[in-house]
């Protein structure tokens, strides 16, 4: 049996051919004359060595062969399809995997929740692994590079730009005050940047490479003074538990005001002039696109974007 010179063709005309057990019909619903297809039959029968009809005059049967095989090759002709068709997925994005990396106060953003439940909604063949960091943001670009991420949901200086990185600004949270909720100044309705001046700061390590340690430093600089920072985090929702633990205050994001924690009180900032200080949450993913699936990750997350602006 020469099982290599078999094509999915010719299992097709026996299929069709074993349905109609009429070489006529089959032919005239392929499109095509029965002499040609009498002779891929033929064709099918040598390359399997064996016979898959008993033929007539009047009549066309299914040897025990051709019995076997039939329900086979509809098996195969079926999983054909279903392979041609998920490949075509894959080239779309419409399947596979994404490794997106976060870092711990990514899942708390509101729009992490919205992205991920949209992009699940319109693609739910596309599995998302979310990657946890205790990295700063530089260190999560190489992983961008070193291909151990598909993207990236981080805080990005305003004015950082990459030819390697593409970015995508999917949300700007002012900071808000963030005190002891035994301190007196978490009776205040708004505190002023001046009432903070003394206060011991806990701020993110300036290396880290985000936004929040610059915007502190400006912030205070509207006062012509500088923050006392005492200690340093990275990670965000850790600066909430110093802060609930009376080792100083900071100046924060204000969705993480919905983290529900014991002992913090967030508070809207107040500034003698100028824009209040603000973050940037971006998507982040390589300009080389090797991933399909990431494609249709922006374009989910330029949808929501866009729905945001029109309502608001």
């Amino acid at each position: 049996m020469r099982i290599n010179a078999i094509d999915l063709r010719q299992l097709r005309y026996f299929v069709f051919v074993a349905e109609d057990l009429h070489f006529g019909k089959a032919a005239r619903r392929l499109n095509m004359s029965q002499p040609p297809l009498s002779q891929q039959i033929k064709a099918l029968e040598e390359h399997l060595g064996v016979q898959l009809f008993k033929r007539t005059q009047r009549s066309v049967e299914l040897t025990a062969a051709g019995q076997h095989l039939l329900p086979e090759a509809r098996r195969l002709l079926q999983d054909m399809e279903r392979i041609a068709e998920q490949t075509k997925q894959a080239e779309a994005g419409q399947t596979g995997f994404l490794r997106i990396g976060v870092n711990f106060s990514a899942p708390f953003h509101p729009f992490t929740t919205k992205l991920l439940h949209a992009f699940h909604t319109r693609y739910p063949h596309v599995r998302i692994e979310l990657v946890l960091h205790e990295k700063n943001n530089l260190l999560e670009l190489a992983d961008l590079n070193g291909s151990q991420l598909d993207a990236a949901l981080i805080w990005m200086d305003e004015g950082f730009q990459r030819d390697d990185i593409a970015r995508l600004d999917l949300a700007v949270d002012e900071l808000q005050a963030v005190v002891p909720a035994h301190h007196p100044l978490a009776k205040k309705t708004k505190i002023h940047i001046r009432d903070l001046a003394a206060l011991p700061m806990i701020a993110q390590p300036r290396y880290a490479g985000t936004q929040r340690y610059e915007e502190i430093i400006r912030a205070f600089g509207r006062i012509s003074s500088e923050p006392n920072i005492v200690y340093e985090a990275m990670q965000m929702p850790l600066v909430m538990n110093m802060i609930a633990a009376g080792q100083g205050v900071s100046l924060l994001p204000a969705f993480l005001a919905h983290i529900p924690m014991a002992g913090v009180v967030f508070r809207p900032l107040v500034l003698p002039k100028g824009k209040l200080p603000s973050m940037t949450y971006n998507l982040i993913t390589p300009q080389s696109g090797r991933n399909p699936a990431t494609q249709n990750l922006i374009q989910t997350a330029k949808g929501l974007i866009k729905k945001s602006k029109q309502v608001n």
